[in-house]
């Protein structure tokens, strides 16, 4: 090594030099030891202190595993009073400060008053807290009896185009906007306004109570159903503001593409090669809509993963080949691309005569992307929304260009008798029928026996 190192010119390395790179593995080693003892010693720490973990729980806002690490805890605790008071405690704050529940912290502060030894700093807690809340229930009686009057108004259902149900519920948001003077009750008044923006058809602002609501009290949902209409409220404002846009940019887009066609006059100068460039153009898209739809192994691909959570009946039909009954999706996805492509190339022929070529270049590329996106909305929200359900391979970006949507269907059997071939990979093993299995098994092709849930 050192005859080699002479030669190349290069400092033969000294034994200081191995001696300073032993000694730097040993320290690296003895700080990975003494990190992996202090996580161990962490998580045995919080295994024995439950309280602490369940306080970590609740500063990280997982409420429902914080609610059970508590509620485990006084199962699994002993008869003793020393070790059961402080999680009392913990779960009387939990269901007075962040829940909002008086009558189940009401409850928990009298277990704890019954446990506790007379005079103990616990017992007089208990007693003052039982206090407070009886005398916040007493003095808040009638504003939330009528609270929940407005509630059950405003969740009756088959009022929703009613002018007269439309009305009482916009004098119910004013009496509830004035009903501010009560900060105790935020949380009760922002849940039941929220409610009422609902019934009014104000989503946004829905959305917007309901954030209050969780602002103020981080675990109201152990009372009520609140994150459910939240995600319900956003949905149907983001529903409705994307539909404006797309409607919008197609708006624009096709008044934009009309004046500039009049301004260029086509007619004047188009010819057989341009006419044949727009069909080459319509047959690409054909085709790729074609080869999306057979592509090899994809149905295999649908069998595995369309119904993995069960939320569809079984049994469950993962493939309806274009044409078929229970098709129409598709149909309509091909004619809303078809569109894209039409478009994009009026708007190609428009640009031919810009001498600018860079600027004719940018307003295709974005016109064509704006149009797309906005028929893709379109579609989206008027043929799949609430109407299917997305399934993903995995959660990671590749498992979007695989995913499938499956759409409900409602008695398909006499279609499948009808037109087997139409509805490759069906589902056989919920089907009770024994003969309808076995001619399904002989005239179906890729049918399973295998159910979803293996």
């Amino acid at each position: 090594m050192a005859m080699k190192a002479m030669r190349t010119g290069l400092k033969t390395p000294s034994k200081t030099h191995y001696r300073l790179m032993r000694y730097t593995r040993m320290v690296i080693y003895l700080f990975a030891v003494i990190c992996l003892l202090a996580d161990s010693t962490g998580a045995l720490r919080a295994a024995a202190d439950p309280l602490a973990l369940a306080r970590e729980k609740i500063a990280e806002g997982d409420f429902r595993k914080a609610h059970r690490l508590l509620e485990k805890a006084l199962r699994k605790s002993p008869s003793q009073a020393a070790d059961r008071l402080p999680i009392l405690a913990e779960q009387a704050d939990f269901y007075e400060n962040l829940v909002g529940d008086d009558r189940r912290a009401s409850k928990t502060w009298q277990r704890l008053l019954k446990a506790a030894p007379a005079g103990s700093p616990a017992k007089s807690c208990a007693q003052q807290a039982i206090a407070r809340i009886e005398d916040r229930r007493h003095r808040q009686a009638d504003v939330k009896q009528q609270l929940s009057a407005m509630r059950m108004a405003a969740v009756r259902p088959g009022h929703g185009n009613d002018p007269t149900f439309s009305g009482r519920m916009k004098q119910q948001r004013d009496q509830l906007h004035h009903m501010a003077s009560h900060p105790d009750l935020a949380a009760d008044i922002d849940y039941t306004l929220g409610l009422t923006y609902l019934a009014l058809d104000q989503p946004m602002r829905a959305d917007r109570s309901f954030g209050r609501v969780l602002a103020d009290r981080p675990a109201f949902g152990f009372q009520q159903p609140i994150q459910r209409l939240r995600n319900t409220a956003r949905q149907a404002w983001i529903r409705s503001l994307t539909l404006r846009v797309s409607w919008g940019v197609l708006a624009i887009f096709w008044l934009t593409t009309a004046i500039g066609l009049a301004w260029s006059r086509p007619w004047r100068w188009l010819c057989w090669r341009h006419l044949l460039a727009g069909v080459l153009m319509a047959l690409m898209w054909v085709v790729c809509f074609q080869i999306a739809l057979h592509w090899p192994g994809r149905h295999a691909t649908a069998a595995e993963i369309v119904n993995r959570d069960g939320f569809y009946p079984t049994p469950t039909y993962v493939h309806t080949r274009p044409g078929a009954p229970e098709s129409a999706v598709t149909e309509r996805l091909f004619y809303h691309g078809l569109a894209a492509v039409g478009g994009t190339y009026l708007l190609i022929v428009f640009t031919a005569r810009m001498r600018r070529q860079g600027l004719r270049h940018l307003i295709c590329t974005v016109g064509g992307l704006c149009l797309g996106l906005a028929l893709t909305v379109q579609f989206y929200y008027s043929h799949c929304d609430n109407l299917s359900r997305l399934y993903r391979r995995n959660d990671s970006t590749a498992g979007w260009f695989s995913a499938q949507l499956a759409f409900r269907t409602s008695e398909p059997e006499p279609y499948l008798l009808t037109e087997p071939r139409a509805y490759p990979g069906v589902e056989l093993a919920s089907i009770s029928d024994p003969l309808l299995v076995d001619w399904l098994e002989r005239h179906v092709p890729n049918a399973r026996r295998v159910s979803n849930e293996e």
